[in-house]
């Protein structure tokens, strides 16, 4: 060790040094070095895995896939492979009420009934004049028989010959306007007028389809306009039940959805081609009784599970231009205030009126009157015969309108004895008085009268 102070070298260890004596530190003592134990393996943690991202789907994917499909066309009838088959069975199934809007619409009517009018006219007038006359002379020289025919030609040729002259002039007139254009056309050009019938047609039945997919599209919307809303926990618990009782009876898959209406006044239920809607009305004049209310309800879903609805959705989407226009005209005639709109309206618009109310109509009433008979036979095979005559009883129809041609002719529903008398058990007795009919409130006669005073 050597001394720091006098460089003298000294033992190692010693505690001062031998020549001038300073007292040497202590040196520190240097520990072993510590063995350090590895540490514990750590589990791998999992790396969180990033969210997959969904598939990229285009806008005409999104808009025309099959789940949007599903959703539009949702609560339809089961029994259908698919939705094209559902509405293609709708559309055709009343062939008549289908040509008689293609040919209403779309194949100069209106011209042809503005001509039957002018020539019938026109037939009058001739027929008159030329129909009072005189007598041929070989027929005037005949004694007696000339007197007589002279004067009957004198006095009633004018009648005969103005009654055959309209006649003739509107059977002209008619065939006329229906057929001149045409004619005019194929003398032409007949390819092009092969194609103006051909587009006419093609035109149509493109309105009639839009316009069905429209109303299927957005009958929950228009049903929710009309009044309709959801059921309640209530009216589900007494009602869905007996939907699916009937539905199972009908041998139906599905069933549609149940919407209600709080009208009072109207008494009344009607079909959708997805919905069903019930009036409160209804259901409170028939007290609740749940044999009635199956009976109506299985009716209803036999014109949801046929298409009936769709049938007349596409009629009225084929004869759309001649629905506007009839309303058009009906507008400004009764509620413009110029007379002359009014009468322009009258003037312009009467022969398209004329055959809505006259041929249209009339056509498709036939059709409807048909569907409720099925719809009634429907729910006598399911076995609900009894509980539909009671519904039948109690509610009852009677065709609003403000004549006989629309109450009788234009009625969408045949009458309520005659629907009793098709659904009828073979062999049963069902006399009159029906012992389900309402009370008939007893007439009562309240007789006022003047109180005198005391001084009297």
């Amino acid at each position: 060790m050597i001394c720091p102070q006098c460089r003298a070298h000294n033992q190692p260890g010693a505690p001062y040094c031998a020549g001038c004596r300073l007292v040497f530190q202590p040196e520190p003592y240097a520990y072993p070095p510590q063995q350090r134990q590895p540490p514990l393996p750590v589990p791998p943690q999992p790396q969180p895995q990033p969210l997959p991202e969904p598939p990229a789907v285009s806008h005409r994917q999104a808009v025309s896939g099959p789940a949007l499909a599903e959703r539009v066309f949702s609560h339809r009838p089961q029994h259908f492979p698919n939705v094209f088959a559902w509405l293609t069975s709708g559309v055709f199934r009343d062939w008549r009420s289908v040509a008689a809007a293609l040919v209403a619409s779309w194949f100069n009517l209106p011209l042809a009934i503005v001509c039957a009018v002018a020539g019938g006219i026109a037939g009058a007038i001739l027929g008159v004049f030329h129909g009072a006359g005189r007598a041929p002379a070989e027929l005037a020289e005949v004694p007696v028989l000339g007197t007589a025919l002279d004067s009957f030609l004198f006095q009633g040729g004018g009648v005969v010959g103005g009654l055959l002259g309209f006649a003739a002039g509107t059977v002209l007139g008619f065939l006329g306007g229906l057929v001149l254009p045409w004619k005019l056309a194929f003398d032409g050009d007949p390819a092009g007028a092969l194609g103006i019938i051909l587009g006419q047609v093609l035109v149509s039945l493109l309105m009639g389809s839009l316009y069905t997919v429209y109303g299927v599209a957005l009958e929950g919307w228009r049903f929710t306009v009309d009044g309709g809303r959801r059921l309640s926990r209530r009216e589900a618990e007494l009602l869905l039940p007996i939907v699916e009782k009937c539905a199972a009876d009908l041998g139906l898959a599905g069933r549609p959805r149940v919407l209600i209406s709080d009208r009072r006044g109207d008494i009344n239920a009607c079909a959708g081609t997805r919905h069903i809607m019930l009036e409160r009305g209804m259901l409170e004049q028939l007290q609740y009784d749940r044999d009635a209310i199956a009976g109506i309800i299985c009716h209803e879903l036999a014109h949801w599970a046929n298409g009936d609805v769709i049938s007349a959705l596409f009629v009225r989407g084929m004869a759309l231009p001649l629905y506007l226009m009839c309303n058009l005209f009906a507008v400004v005639r009764d509620q413009a205030a110029n007379p002359v709109l009014r009468f322009a309206a009258g003037a312009f618009g009467w022969s398209v009126l004329v055959l809505q109310r006259f041929f249209l109509v009339p056509v498709l009433a036939v059709d409807a009157r048909r569907a409720e008979l099925r719809a009634d036979r429907a729910a006598v095979v399911a076995g609900y015969r009894a509980g539909l005559r009671t519904a039948l009883v109690q509610i009852g129809r009677t065709e609003r309108g403000s004549n006989g041609w629309e109450q009788a002719i234009c009625a969408s529903h045949p009458p309520t004895e005659l629907r009793l008398e098709a659904i009828e058990e073979q062999g049963g007795s069902y006399p009159l008085p029906d012992p389900d009919s309402p009370a008939q409130p007893f007439p009562v006669v309240v007789a006022s009268t003047v109180s005198r005073g005391y001084g009297d």
